[in-house]
């Protein structure tokens, strides 16, 4: 452990060697005097910049960025929660990179972005690469693919193409990976992107590598470092030393072989690519095992397998521990060979399952499935398009004819009516005439049309002061009823606020009456006293409802109407009977925003009217059914009961304050007004509806939009 800490420091310190760009360091000027509107891009071009080889600083300007997206849209939330999880991901902690991305891809899923799930279900795909889960890999890399061509957006085309690739390498299916390496590498020349010729150039040398092709691998190799010698990308110069070592080490050239390994292992110790680290100490233990010193080999190959371990890198573990079971035969530990080949075995099936190879060919099916209904889609949009210009042209001659036709019909009009020309002529002689004399009359008529008007304009004065004087008695006598309605909602307050404590002191003393009284008369009388006390304090706790609900000014939330009946429920479990009734709730999912305080009143009241007015008798099954669903662009609220019911009566009756109707049930009636002024003031209805089998039903309605 003492050794492994004094690596882990050694290898932190060689970050310090490597300076960042004068590019980051420019846009970190940028990134000072961009305006808050265009913020996220200068925080989106740094953090690329960095994040590949000083991903611990990146992650520093990410923090900054998602406090930032705090106040600002979803689009911009969605740009910096995927920028930690590509960070993530240059940090080798693939399970934080999986989760970020995740929630980026749902933020742009929101917005419909179509780029921007793009580049999230690429940052996906390549992290469930390292983590071998292969299938979801590929899926979600060539739907990423796919995303970006239909954008026709080349930024992270190269990336992605190279990421497609990594899969079929690590799927030994190697004509398909070298495709998109190649597709790759003329994309980064098109763009002239050296970072990503560099990966691209990479990748398809570990391809010819991986076949024991190394002159061709070579002249990749050679090119990538030239590249690199342009660039500061220690990452992906480490790949190419690496990739020399393993040439070298393939030529049994030991010394040369560690000479590469130790410059990739520096470089990537400066950026502290731990993936990368792991594979150094592999091939490592690779140069000890073929100069006959095990021990060490043994050791480096630990190491490695510490760091795999450490980072979820499911693709290194299998070749450690493979390494480490062929280490114990040779030293002929058969045991210690046995367990690490046992666990290499159900690691490599956990990756390479019989099921792998049918789930990556159901995939690329479905893939070319895709893109074939995609061209067919726009095929027939290029055929239809043509039609419409066929239909255009033969439309135009078309007209082209009409007009003509037309033409040739007004010339023959036109010598006729030259010939009745002077015909009409004449006649218009005679009609000038006769005109002067119609003018003469008119001119007559002018001058008492005139003098009527002047007695109108005058009766239009006189009518303007009536009305306005009209006008000025409406407003006052408007101000007077507001002072009014406004005294009356104090005296229902004040009178209700006075008077309820003498009745709860009354209440409380017919209770304590109860207590001491033997008479049954008297206790007959107190009983009675006492309901009424309650019922009065009820009917000023209704009325201070009334003034409360004129008064209300609207709160706009989210409804959830099953913890709304929940706690309506709740409250009414004292009244008499609740708990023989049987509740049926029918609430259909539905996104809806109202008051809540004056809703649930709604609720209380006409629930709290259900229970009351259920029958006596408990030979039958007593209910009350809800239900919520839409209809026609509102809200529909059905409240059904099988009670006493109520007589027929005009809505406007029912609803009233006072009413014969609420008498007969020995109420004030106040209960379906509250009810009515709540829907009013939320801009619904509510109603007694008819019921098939008789019961009674009301029926709320609210608009959906509040």
């Amino acid at each position: 452990m003492k050794i492994q800490a004094l690596v882990l420091c050694s290898l932190l310190s060689l970050s310090l060697s490597y300076a960042q760009t004068p590019l980051a360091d420019s846009l970190k000027e940028v990134l000072k005097k961009t305006p808050a509107d265009q913020k996220i891009k200068a925080y989106q071009a740094l953090i690329i910049k960095l994040w590949l080889n000083h991903p611990d600083s990146a992650m520093v300007y990410v923090n900054q960025a998602l406090e930032f997206s705090k106040t600002m849209d979803i689009r911009t939330k969605a740009i910096a929660v995927r920028l930690k999880g590509g960070t993530f991901y240059y940090q080798d902690q693939y399970d934080s990179a999986i989760k970020y991305n995740y929630a980026a891809l749902k933020y742009s899923e929101q917005i419909k972005d179509t780029a921007l799930v793009a580049n999230s279900i690429n940052n996906l795909g390549i992290a469930f690469y390292r983590v071998g889960i292969y299938p979801a890999a590929l899926q979600y890399l060539l739907k990423s693919l796919k995303l970006n061509k239909h954008v026709r957006q080349t930024y992270g085309l190269v990336t992605t193409l190279n990421n497609i690739g990594l899969v079929y390498t690590e799927l030994k299916q190697y004509d398909k990976a070298s495709d998109f390496f190649n597709q790759a590498i003329v994309l980064a020349r098109q763009l002239n992107d050296n970072d990503g010729l560099l990966y691209s150039l990479n990748n398809l040398a570990i391809v010819y590598l991986n076949q024991q092709k190394n002159e061709e691998a070579e002249k990749f190799l050679n090119e990538a470092l030239t590249i690199g010698l342009k660039i500061e990308n220690p990452i992906w110069e480490s790949v190419t030393y690496s990739c020399f070592g393993r040439i070298a080490l393939e030529k049994n050239n030991l010394i040369e072989a560690k000479k590469y390994f130790d410059k990739s292992l520096k470089m990537r110790g400066s950026v502290h690519g731990w993936n990368g680290i792991s594979e150094i100490y592999f091939y490592f233990s690779k140069i000890h095992e073929r100069s006959g010193r095990p021990d060490s080999a043994f050791f480096y190959l630990k190491k490695s397998l510490r760091i795999a371990k450490h980072i979820r890198a499911r693709d290194r573990m299998v070749s450690d521990y493979k390494s480490i079971a062929e280490l114990f035969v040779a030293s002929k530990k058969y045991d210690s060979a046995f367990l690490y080949q046992s666990k290499f075995i159900a690691l490599r099936d956990s990756l390479f399952d019989e099921n792998l190879a049918r789930n990556i060919s159901d995939i690329q099916v479905q893939i070319q499935n895709d893109e074939a209904t995609e061209k067919l889609r726009e095929k027939d949009i290029e055929i239809n398009s043509r039609k419409n210009q066929a239909y255009f042209i033969a439309s135009i001659a078309f007209v082209v004819l009409i007009a003509a036709i037309g033409f040739y019909r007004s010339m023959n009009r036109e010598r006729k009516y030259k010939g009745d020309l002077e015909q009409k002529n004449n006649e218009v002689e005679k009609q000038k005439a006769a005109l002067q004399s119609s003018h003469e009359q008119l001119a007559r008529a002018n001058e008492v049309i005139t003098r009527q008007n002047a007695e109108l304009e005058e009766y239009n004065l006189q009518l303007q002061s009536t009305v306005d004087r009209r006008t000025k008695e409406l407003e006052l006598a408007n101000k007077e009823l507001n002072l009014v309605n406004l005294e009356l909602d104090n005296f229902i307050y004040k009178s209700s606020h006075d008077i309820k404590g003498p009745l709860a002191r009354l209440i409380g003393l017919c209770n304590v009456a109860l207590l001491d009284v033997s008479d049954p008369k008297a206790k007959q009388y107190l009983t009675k006293l006492s309901e009424t006390s309650k019922n009065l304090s009820e009917i000023f706790e209704r009325l201070r409802t009334v003034s409360d609900i004129n008064a209300a000014v609207l709160t706009v939330e989210k409804i959830h109407f099953t913890e709304m009946i929940k706690r309506v429920k709740s409250r009414l479990k004292v009244l008499e009977g609740f708990n023989e009734i049987t509740f049926k709730e029918k609430i259909e999912p539905v996104e809806f925003e109202s008051d809540p305080m004056l809703l649930e009143t709604i609720f209380n009241n006409l629930l709290e009217n259900a229970v009351k007015f259920q029958k006596k008798s408990t030979q039958f099954n007593k209910f009350i059914e809800i239900i919520v669903k839409r209809s026609d662009g509102t809200l529909q609220i059905s409240f059904i009961d099988n009670g006493i019911g109520i007589q027929e009566k005009n809505d406007s009756e029912l609803f009233s304050m006072f009413t014969n109707a609420a008498l007969e049930h020995k109420t004030i009636g106040l209960g379906l007004y509250i009810v009515k002024q709540c829907a009013a003031k939320l801009n619904g209805n509510v109603r007694i509806v008819p019921n098939s089998n008789q019961y009674t039903e009301f029926e709320l309605t609210l608009p959906l939009q509040s």
